[in-house]
């Protein structure tokens, strides 16, 4: 089944090695449904896998790819479906986390010997 859904990161991608070489990434993501987050997990082949590599937890994505349903029983003999989609195009949304910024320079501090503090004409007394 093809789908096309906003999603958010649920933590950072990893890269797994291959028999034939090729990269490729997994992660999971929680898919928008409108009321309610649909956990699955997401798999990139080459340059799509380099792709979702740039984008980090947390970060909002529109994906598009194949769903698929994998079946499996797990330790306790309970048989659970997980779905995966299988990455055909990624566009970033929203990058959670801020670009680096240089810290602002700090001000200079007031030198009042080296400023016209004191030619200033003020008219209030020196003693009260």
């Amino acid at each position: 089944m093809w789908i096309n859904s906003k999603i958010r990161l649920g933590g950072d991608t990893k890269k797994i090695a291959t028999k034939t070489g090729a990269e490729m990434r997994t992660g999971y993501c929680f898919a928008d449904t409108g009321s309610d987050d649909f956990p699955m997990s997401i798999v990139a082949f080459n340059n799509m896998a380099d792709e979702l590599a740039r984008y980090h937890k947390g970060d909002a994505l529109m994906i598009s790819g194949n769903l698929q349903a994998n079946n499996y029983t797990n330790k306790d003999g309970v048989e659970i479906t997980g779905w995966q989609c299988v990455l055909d195009s990624i566009a970033g949304v929203k990058k959670q986390r801020p670009a680096f910024q240089q810290p602002k320079k700090k001000p200079e501090s007031f030198d009042a010997g080296h400023s016209n503090f004191n030619q200033i004409n003020d008219s209030l007394p020196d003693k009260f």
